[in-house]
């Protein structure tokens, strides 16, 4: 390929990656435009964050008696009956709300955060009353987080004719999966929920008793069992064969290609409740307070700072031109291909970016640009192709070995439970393999490029 021919395939390359990302790809959906590159996954901090208290249900319920012990209507003429009983029965009986079980609400409210995938969460509870205090990150699905977080998660079979009739609990479930499969009218949802082992000869003998059975005469009759998920009664039905393998499949929804992923989420959700287990302890309504960052100053604030770092960026493009002519242009084609590609990488491996992640940004702009300035340096030598190479890579070898101890730092902070520290990190890590990669490629190829070049 000729050298002229080569450059330009680079920087059109360049050029496409750049609008790829600073701009997007935008395809028509339901007669609107969707940008189909993914989205940056902002902080708390940039975002807004939710705080929610949940507090322990202190409601008492009244059931009415008649004086044969029937339960009746609860007015006050029934109650003004002569034999009639009130029984009240708390939400929470006394006997429950002890530390250990405050402590064990907490485990599972926090298990189903890390199943949900809620990413640098807060949690804590107050041991004198049971309630739980969680920050969360704001985003779109944190109303529906929170409300899953309080539910008891409770699952039972029982005998639709008689409810306390048990028939299987949380205590009988292994694990609980989702899965789906594709089929002419669409794409099929299921829950499917595994037993253990005592689960497994309960749902056998189930599956074999609660049927369809036909007399004689032709009459048929079903007996049927009734599924119970926080409190709701999810199901009524028979079972049409024996279920030996221990695994119940529910189907959950049927739904096209783009309308599928709302089934998938809310299935998963429901997973989350019956593998993390029952709380002992129901929770009531939460209250919550939204904190809300983007104030009209802070969104002042964030386009000044925006506007300083892009004619920061202008001044030191107009630097090379004016040191390095033609070199220069190529190196600033290099730089904008290194921010375009760390935007990129960070959205893609679902980076969260906060404000100290913006820092991290700007920090590896200042290091590629030193780095790449010192690199454009050696194309204006007066030497021959193969040791202006050799120079190259000499001088690229000791500027990123001084980079390695950084290096490291990143990568360990990339594993820190604090969201800023993580946000830095990773950003950085990223950052510092793309610069590697675009100035042993990109800036190489740009600039040395031939047999010898006169300095000017």
């Amino acid at each position: 390929m000729k050298k002229s021919l080569k450059i330009t395939f680079i920087i059109f390359v360049i050029v496409l990656i750049s609008c790829i990302s600073f701009v997007g790809i935008y395809v028509q959906n339901k007669g609107k435009f969707e940008n189909i590159i993914r989205d940056y996954q902002l902080g708390s901090g940039l975002t807004g964050s939710r705080h929610i208290t949940y507090k322990i249900d202190d409601t008492v319920n009244d059931t009415v008696y008649d004086a044969e012990g029937n339960v009746i209507e609860d007015t006050e003429e029934n109650r003004a009956l002569e034999g009639a009983r009130v029984e009240s029965i708390a939400v929470n009986p006394q006997e429950v709300l002890t530390e250990e079980n405050y402590e064990k609400c907490k485990d599972i409210i926090q298990n189903r955060l890390e199943l949900m995938g809620v990413p640098y969460y807060s949690i804590s509870l107050n041991k004198e009353n049971g309630d739980i205090s969680i920050e969360l990150p704001e985003d779109t699905n944190t109303d529906v987080t929170s409300q899953y977080l309080k539910y008891t998660g409770e699952f039972k079979i029982t005998d639709s004719e008689d409810e306390n009739n048990v028939l299987l609990t949380n205590d009988d479930i292994k694990d609980v999966k989702v899965g789906y499969r594709t089929e002419t009218e669409g794409i099929v949802v299921y829950l499917n929920i595994e037993f253990n082992k005592e689960g497994k000869e309960k749902l056998s003998n189930i599956s074999k008793t609660y049927i369809s059975t036909t007399d004689s005469e032709g009459n048929q009759t079903e007996k049927e069992i009734s599924m119970y998920i926080n409190g709701t009664e999810f199901m009524t039905t028979y079972f049409g064969t024996p279920i030996e393998d221990g695994i119940l499949q529910l189907q959950m929804g049927q739904a096209g290609s783009d309308e599928v992923s709302q089934y998938l989420y809310e299935t998963s959700n429901i997973a989350v409740l019956l593998n993390s287990g029952k709380l002992p302890i129901q929770y009531g309504e939460l209250s919550e307070n939204r904190y809300i960052y983007a104030e009209e100053n802070t969104k002042l604030d964030n386009k000044i700072m925006l506007g300083i770092c892009i004619v920061i960026i202008i001044i030191t493009f107009i630097i090379l031109i004016v040191k390095f002519k033609i070199s220069g242009i190529y190196t600033i084609f290099e730089n904008i291909g290194f921010i375009a590609l760390t935007l990129l990488a960070i959205r893609y491996t679902n980076v969260v970016l906060t404000r100290e992640g913006i820092i991290a940004l700007g920090l590896l702009y200042i290091i590629n640009y030193i780095i790449t300035y010192k690199l454009t340096k050696v194309a204006r030598l007066d030497l021959e192709y193969d040791d202006k190479s050799k120079k190259y890579y000499k001088i690229a070898n000791a500027e990123y070995f001084k980079l390695l101890p950084i290096l490291i730092i990143a990568v360990v902070l990339c594993f820190a439970k604090i969201e800023a520290l993580y946000s830095f990190g990773n950003v950085l890590f990223w950052g510092i393999v793309i610069s590697v990669l675009t100035s042993y490629t990109i800036q190489k190829w740009l600039t040395i490029n031939k047999k010898k070049e006169v300095k000017q």
